[in-house]
């Protein structure tokens, strides 16, 4: 136990003492149908084989107790059988109730141990010798994993019957001498034997649990890192969005127009017709200087979203160029499309009848258009189609604004 509370908490340790009582358990019931069946071929060679031995010696039949000895052990092993026949429900047990098993695991093998001290006994008849137990004590020993208690107890009542019953079979001083001596020394050795043996099977057990421990971790840090992967691949999405995103109107600014163009020249790589509208809210500055800006802010948002809406196909695209201008464009579309699309805007932006007293076109908020459309291949382009858009834009404020101007050469 002070080997064990070094390495392990109170928890770890209650979850070893566990796997280690069904360890043994199962080992147990292996060695028990092991004994049943040698014991079982050992007797049938003893009665034919060893009979004029046994039968009478000093007036008393062994043979008879040998068979009967036999007898016992062997039903003894059957009802140990029985008992832990079904070991699967050991490992939902909780420890508390394994205690029951654990004790009848330990009287296993304190019975085990006093067979071989009884065979042993009733061996100084003819051979003198101590085989038998030295044989169980052994397996017994390395065969299981036992700590000093589990080993002490059934080691130091089959020692005590032993030592006890030893004179009574064995009555050649010498002899009797040179099996104490024999068995202290084999027990030291056996006692040492059978903790190198647990603690092997201790550090290993530390090793899973250690090896366990170290996957968990490992586990929770790829599970935290793929959710901080995650984050952090959200954040640079919305990060881009931002960034491609004009913060007050919500549509995208000339970071994310030139993405759509990039995607677009990709798309059609031998060209395309491109068409710009270059939308402009009419005396927008006398709208801001007399109503406030953030009145203002709120005409633009509402102009943006109005002009974004009247999207005809998921090719055409609005940006706030800056200011209160606005850039609509579109791909391969033909005139009658464009003029109806430049009417249509300018139509849905006055249905929205917001006021503007200070206008000189009329008293509601108007836009003004710019329109070219050209052939296009590369970034060169398209730069020369917004700058020829913007110069009919401007030819349409001198017109008087609140009107439609087509770029002519």
């Amino acid at each position: 136990m002070i080997y064990r509370s070094k390495h392990l908490n109170s928890c770890e340790s209650k979850e070893y003492t566990k796997r280690t009582i069904i360890y043994n358990l199962y080992r147990g019931r292996l060695l028990a149908a092991l004994l049943l069946v040698c014991e079982g071929i050992l007797s049938v060679l003893r009665y034919f084989f060893n009979y004029k031995y046994y039968y009478s010696y000093e007036g008393q039949n062994y043979l008879n107790f040998y068979i009967r000895a036999y007898g016992l052990f062997a039903l003894f092993c059957a009802i140990y059988l029985i008992l832990l026949r079904n070991l699967k429900k050991f490992k939902h047990m909780p420890l508390e109730k394994l205690d029951k098993y654990d004790f009848l695991f330990t009287l296993f093998l304190t019975i085990v141990l006093i067979w071989g001290a009884m065979v042993s006994l009733t061996d100084q008849i003819k051979f003198t010798h101590l085989t038998s137990y030295f044989i169980y004590s052994t397996l017994c020993s390395v065969f299981f994993s036992l700590d000093s208690t589990h080993w002490l107890i059934p080691n130091f009542i089959s020692l005590s019957f032993l030592f006890t019953m030893l004179p009574r079979f064995q009555g050649n001083i010498n002899v009797l001498i040179s099996h104490t001596l024999n068995l202290s020394f084999f027990t030291l050795i056996i006692y040492l034997t059978s903790q190198v043996v647990y603690k092997r099977y201790f550090g290993e057990y530390l090793s899973r649990l250690l090896l366990e421990k170290s996957n968990t971790q490992l586990r929770l840090e790829a599970v935290q890192k793929n959710i901080i992967n995650k984050q952090l691949s959200e954040l640079n999405e919305k990060l881009l969005k931002l960034s491609h995103i004009d913060e007050l109107t919500n549509i995208p600014n000339r970071r994310g127009f030139w993405e759509h163009i990039n995607d677009l020249l990709d798309m059609y790589e031998e060209g395309f017709t491109l068409t710009v509208l270059m939308c402009d809210i009419d005396y927008f500055k006398q709208y801001n200087d007399n109503y406030g800006h953030l009145q203002g802010d709120e005409v633009l948002k509402k102009i943006t979203n109005e002009i974004y809406n009247c999207r005809l196909s998921e090719e055409d695209f609005v940006t706030r160029w800056g200011g209160e201008e606005i850039l609509f464009t579109c791909c391969n579309q033909s005139p009658e499309k464009i003029s109806f699309l430049a009417n249509y805007i300018q139509n849905r932006v006055r249905a929205l009848q917001i006021e503007h007293k200070y206008s000189p076109c009329e008293k509601i908020v108007t836009v003004s258009i710019g329109v070219h459309t050209m052939w296009v291949k590369n970034r060169g382009d398209i730069e020369e189609c917004i700058q020829k858009s913007d110069e009919a834009l401007y030819k349409a404020k001198k017109m008087g604004r609140n009107c439609c101007v087509y770029y002519e050469n």
